[in-house]
């Protein structure tokens, strides 16, 4: 049973006072204790040889699509929205993705291979061509981006990400496909 004089002699300042170090925790703890065992980013120029590096860094999707992956964005939305933003096209198309990630959330076709053919068939889309004509480059990217994909990648996210601590193979990934893809939607403009 609690005792109701130490109830009574808890004041309002002493109330406050806990208050306040319970909103200060957050800054007194590291995050690694609030938020689990995150550990801190490796830089993204630490996971490429300087060579690889010098070559992916000139590509604008390459660069970018790190800032996303893994920011509240899943493979396929990076991937999607690097090449909305290289394209320019709005931005909000991205949700066309959103349940593609993860291999399609079912560990499948990995998410940065969907969004990258969903980027072609947008690529393909603003050309001022006929349906048919801007379809059959459509069709020809598409092959050329799937062929080049199964020559560096397994097609199925369970095949990439077989164990949880495989999921720091996804992000090189990224900006190499980015790269990659960025250089097949040239062919659009």
């Amino acid at each position: 049973m609690m005792n109701n004089k130490k109830i009574k002699d808890f004041s309002r300042r002493d109330f406050l006072w806990t208050l306040s170090g319970l909103a200060a925790a957050p800054a007194v703890f590291s995050q690694t204790l609030i938020a689990g065992q995150d550990k801190p980013k490796i830089p993204i120029t630490e996971l490429f040889s300087s060579e690889e590096w010098e070559r992916l860094k000139k590509s604008v999707m390459a660069s970018e699509i790190d800032g996303y992956f893994g920011h509240g964005y899943s493979c396929a939305e990076a991937m999607l929205l690097v090449a909305l933003r290289r394209l320019e096209l709005d931005e909000k198309t991205v949700w066309a993705s959103a349940a593609y990630g993860g291999g399609l959330g079912q560990k499948d076709l990995c998410g940065f291979l969907t969004g990258g053919m969903m980027a072609v068939g947008m690529a393909a889309g603003k050309m001022p061509l006929e349906r048919r004509e801007a379809k059959k480059i459509c069709s020809a990217v598409a092959k050329e981006f799937w062929e080049w994909w199964k020559s560096e990648y397994p097609l199925r996210c369970e095949c990439i990400v077989i164990k949880e601590e495989d999921r720091a193979k996804c992000r090189p990934m990224g900006p190499r496909v980015a790269a990659k893809l960025e250089e097949l939607l040239a062919r659009f403009v």
